[in-house]
């Protein structure tokens, strides 16, 4: 009776076969056989998708209101769809939506752009529009969810609008 155990790698996949034979400690002696017949073994382990990765700067994003079009560069860093080279032909899309705090009217709405493993967060906030807004911004691969894969990352930054002092009519 015995436990064989097998643990692959990070990020390892496919197929292993082993081949196993027992030995005992009777010995060899009067013709006596100590090691048994050979038996392989195949062990398949199976790809999983990890979930895409980044990394959030610089919350909160602080701009004045009126500001016109904003980027504010490199917001996200660090970005990957995840779990290593086998993952790296996947296509990343982001998203940003709102998650609590003031509903801003925005003239063009929250938008990552990538560059490379960089994001930049780009918006347009209504005029005389300010507060404050936490804002969830989520990255999805094509990876899926097999096999109990994870085809999303997502996570919060805070908006602030300031206010200016605007002209009396």
């Amino acid at each position: 009776e015995g436990t064989l155990r097998f643990t692959p790698g990070a990020h390892a996949f496919g197929i292993e076969v082993l081949r196993v034979t027992l030995v005992d400690d009777g010995g060899t002696a009067l013709a006596g056989q100590d090691t048994s017949e050979a038996i392989f073994l195949t062990i398949t382990v199976m790809s999983v998708n990890d979930a895409p990765a980044f990394t959030v700067m610089g919350s909160p994003v602080v701009v004045w209101e009126d500001a016109g079009t904003v980027v504010f560069p490199e917001v996200i860093v660090g970005a990957s769809a995840g779990g290593g080279v086998s993952e790296d032909e996947q296509r990343v899309t982001y998203t940003v939506t709102h998650e609590s705090g003031h509903v801003f009217i925005f003239t063009d709405a929250p938008r990552m752009v990538m560059n490379g493993s960089a994001g930049a967060l780009n918006f347009t906030v209504g005029a005389d529009d300010n507060g404050d807004a936490v804002l969830r911004i989520t990255a999805r691969d094509d990876g899926g969810t097999d096999r109990g894969g994870v085809d999303f990352f997502s996570a919060l930054l805070t908006l602030r609008v300031l206010s200016v002092n605007d002209r009396p009519f």
